[in-house]
């Protein structure tokens, strides 16, 4: 049940992936963000199988890494918002290429929160799967499984607003929201708030 929970409420975040499906769902519609979805599954899928797999190992590296994977990943998800910001979606379907399969694995990697998740869900819950490359490889793909519905909706979600966001004021009020919250993730990687605001 404490995974349940977990996996909940880190589901109905507003991170990095959750974000970006749902522009990306409102920028291209559902069927064009597939890919981009698939990517990111394929990457917490991988994430989840290398941190099963060396989990004490990685927690006693990723400290010494940290700070750079803060700053790598604060860039990215910075870029994504100014992408978001700059979106048109008033007759999108013929406007830009939506980020593809690269764009959504290389966003896993990049994405801390998402690291962090994976290593949270290993160490805090299914310690006992650690060592057996059967039960890891069960949990990987059960990630990969929550990740591919998650992103889903959301991108569903950004699909059905859309054509609400045909309204000039309204498409640059959505791009806005979601170009600060992408830069609000990317500024509590690098501990921003906590530094600005105790």
């Amino acid at each position: 049940m404490p995974l349940l929970v977990f996996l909940l409420i880190t589901a109905l975040s507003p991170g990095p992936n959750n974000l970006s499906c749902v522009s990306m769902g409102v920028n291209y519609g559902y069927k064009n963000s597939i890919v981009y979805i698939m990517g990111i599954v394929a990457g917490m899928v991988t994430q989840a199988l290398i941190s099963g797999l060396v989990s004490t190992s990685l927690l006693n590296l990723f400290p010494k890494f940290e700070a750079i994977l803060r700053l790598i990943g604060a860039v990215y998800i910075l870029w994504l918002a100014f992408l978001t910001l700059k979106s048109s979606y008033i007759n999108s379907e013929n406007g830009g290429n939506p980020l593809g399969f690269k764009d959504g694995f290389l966003l896993q990697f990049l994405n801390v929160k998402a690291i962090l998740f994976v290593m949270t869900v290993y160490t805090a819950f299914l310690a006992p799967v650690l060592g057996n490359l059967i039960l890891i490889l069960i949990a990987a793909l059960l990630l990969g499984v929550r990740a591919f519905l998650v992103n889903s909706i959301m991108a569903m979600f950004g699909s059905t607003i859309r054509h609400w966001l045909s309204n000039p004021i309204v498409n640059k009020s959505f791009n806005v929201i979601v170009a600060l919250l992408l830069a609000y993730n990317a500024a509590d990687l690098l501990g921003l708030p906590k530094l600005l605001f105790g």
